[in-house]
């Protein structure tokens, strides 16, 4: 039974990967059907199309493979790698990515599992943000995740309750969903390091996800 309930959470995560990737694919080929138009501003467009969908595509796929996979043969991803995939996944979003500087140390690694929590923990506080708006990040210790706190702030700020549910530790995988998947990560990531999320709705533009 314990392999059935694992076998639901990836079948779940691929459900996501392919529901993110579905829309830049679909348009790559929308835009391929166009290519051979003899009228100059619908060849563009549509070259311009590809282009960008293309892009897309890739980003989502690297990001996913960081996030997902073994992110290579290292158990330690560095910051900056970190970073830059969270800044480009976010910005199809309208969301900006901030963080506290005095707080990250040039060339800083993080152990790998303690990458996905935090990686896993923005993508929950990103579904907070419908009309976009700006996650902020802050640690006093970014590998051990001591006093971390995820940010989110923009007009509309909130939580599906269907989402929130993926915070609950005790959830039963029959109740696991493509909307909680992401936060039922989140929480199994930051549990492994020893620490455990705790939402809270500041103000009807700010919410935040502290680790304690």
């Amino acid at each position: 039974m314990k392999k059935l309930e694992n076998l639901r959470v990836m079948e779940l995560l691929c459900s996501k990967i392919c529901h993110d990737l579905i829309s830049p694919v679909s348009a790559i080929n929308h835009g391929l059907e166009f290519l051979d138009s003899t009228e100059i501003d619908l060849f563009q467009t549509s070259l311009k199309l590809v282009h960008t969908s293309a892009r897309q595509a890739v980003e989502r796929l690297s990001f996913f493979r960081l996030i997902l996979g073994t992110g290579g043969d290292s158990d330690h991803i560095s910051w900056n790698k970190i970073y830059a995939a969270l800044q480009s996944h976010l910005g199809d979003r309208r969301i900006s990515l901030e963080n506290s500087v005095e707080s990250v140390n040039a060339g800083m690694e993080l152990p790998r599992n303690t990458a996905k929590a935090l990686m896993f923990g923005v993508l929950v506080m990103a579904d907070c943000l419908p009309r976009g708006g700006v996650i902020q990040l802050s640690s006093s210790n970014w590998i051990t995740l001591d006093e971390t706190c995820i940010v989110s702030q923009g007009d509309q700020c909130r939580l599906r309750q269907e989402v929130e549910s993926g915070l609950d530790i005790q959830i039963k995988q029959a109740d696991l969903t493509v909307r909680n998947v992401i936060a039922h990560m989140a929480v199994m990531f930051f549990d492994h390091e020893g620490k455990t999320l705790e939402l809270k709705q500041i103000s009807e533009t700010k919410i935040e996800l502290v680790a304690i």
